[in-house]
């Protein structure tokens, strides 16, 4: 079996198709079902990475407190690795920014087989309703769902994961912190009630 070249458009199986859904985000995943490995891998990543980048308060406050309490001075060693530690943890994840090129790629071929799906769709529609509607009205419809899919993935992988890592780390940060019960059950409410009105 001949390797497709890395600029090809592998288009998913048309009779998986959601066509009994409306939902922007389920369509969105059936394009990019050909590169999902790609995709579910820089997810996995952008979410650790934007909860360690969240953790970044914790650490430095941990450092702080050792040093008011005199803790820092007595055993400045076990401060340093922590802080140290939690640096190299950072910039590794960091580095990788240079590295986005295969997720980019993959959310630029859903949105080129997107385009395709939508044009073999008006192919397959009858001459009486294309006579009905306007070619400049097709082709823009076409156009709107590709910008829509690409501004939809780059604001997934911006701002979504992003705030998602926020909060992630602001629970992980109930467990390092001694805090009273009552604020971590205030924390669960807030992120639940933020999730059902996003």
């Amino acid at each position: 079996m001949s390797i497709p070249p890395s600029d090809s458009i592998l288009m998913p199986p048309k009779d998986k198709a959601p066509v009994h859904t409306g939902n922007v985000l389920t369509w969105m995943w059936y394009f990019l079902t050909p590169y999902k490995w790609t995709v579910v891998g820089y997810w996995i990543y952008r979410l650790i990475r934007y909860t360690v980048f969240g953790l970044i308060p914790i650490v430095i406050g941990y450092v702080i407190d050792g040093f008011d309490s005199g803790e820092a001075l007595r055993d400045p060693s076990h401060y340093m690795w922590v802080l140290f530690g939690f640096m190299a943890v950072y910039y590794a994840l960091l580095t990788p920014n240079i590295l986005f090129t295969p997720e980019v790629r993959a959310y630029e071929k859903g949105a080129r087989a997107l385009t395709l799906y939508s044009i073999s769709h008006l192919n397959s529609l009858s001459l009486e309703w294309h006579e009905r509607n306007e070619s400049g009205k097709k082709l823009q419809r076409v156009m709107t769902g590709r910008r829509g899919f690409q501004e939809l993935t780059r604001h997934l992988r911006w701002d979504i994961f992003s705030l998602v890592g926020q909060i992630v780390a602001i629970g992980v940060s109930f467990f390092v912190v001694d805090m009273p019960a009552y604020y971590l059950l205030m924390y669960v409410l807030f992120a639940l009630s933020y999730g059902m009105t996003c």
